[in-house]
């Protein structure tokens, strides 16, 4: 770590500041499950091998296991290091949080291989992506509360799917606010780690996959900031 950053003169971030900080169970947890989904993420266009060797895959995953824990929330440096914190002695549920992550992982590969490449890859884009497929097949009782919705209880099935994300990801490509999109284009669009983004983008995801949504959901205009809702 020291002679990379004394070679290329370059500061730690955030992710690399964690890993060198905490030497417990969550850490550990992120690196495995980090090398199993590496290819993946270089494969798709996710990220890149300079973006992976700085530690952008872990922030990634440590994101998706933050919004399994406190729902759809803004981050923060704070934020991901306390969830460091609280894991660094043990990780009650990693094989469920593993076994959850993967699956979702499985399903894109499955069945949404076509969108490799394209702007639904966009790391915010796919952490929204696996949280809504997380949240169809194994539900999350505080998005449920967050969002006033049920979890259907397993992955969509509609053949349709691969269609509707395609168009998501169209929209978004084309910045198009004015279309029947225009929630999910919102949220892609500046501070896409913040809470009213996220919601507006986990918001359309979940109704492309049937998930009924009310649509009272709209940071745009008719939605404060929500908070998170304790568990």
């Amino acid at each position: 770590m020291f002679r990379r950053m004394n070679a290329f003169t370059l500061p730690l971030n955030e992710a690399e500041k964690r890993h060198s900080s905490f030497l417990g169970a969550f850490k550990w947890f992120i690196n495995e499950l980090a090398d199993h989904l590496g290819s993946f993420l270089i494969e798709y266009g996710v990220l890149s091998k300079r973006q992976i060797v700085r530690m952008a895959d872990a922030e990634l995953l440590s994101e998706v296991i933050l919004a399994f824990e406190e729902g759809v929330v803004s981050t923060s440096p704070a934020s991901l290091r306390n969830l460091y914190r609280r894991h660094d002695d043990h990780l009650a549920f990693a094989g469920e949080y593993e076994d959850r992550i993967k699956s979702c992982f499985e399903f894109i590969t499955r069945n949404l291989s076509h969108l490799r490449g394209g702007y639904m890859m966009k790391p915010y884009a796919l952490q929204s992506l696996v949280i809504a497929l997380d949240f169809c097949a194994h539900g999350n009782s505080i998005i449920s509360q967050q969002l006033q919705i049920a979890s259907p209880g397993r992955f969509p099935s509609d053949r349709a799917l691969p269609e509707a994300l395609s168009a998501l990801a169209e929209a978004h490509e084309g910045k198009d606010q004015d279309g029947p999109h225009y929630l999910y284009v919102w949220g892609c669009l500046g501070g896409t780690n913040r809470q009213p983004r996220r919601i507006a983008r986990l918001a359309d995801l979940l109704r492309v996959m049937g998930v009924f949504v009310p649509r009272s959901i709209d940071p745009i205009g008719a939605v404060p900031a929500l908070s998170p809702v304790p568990p």
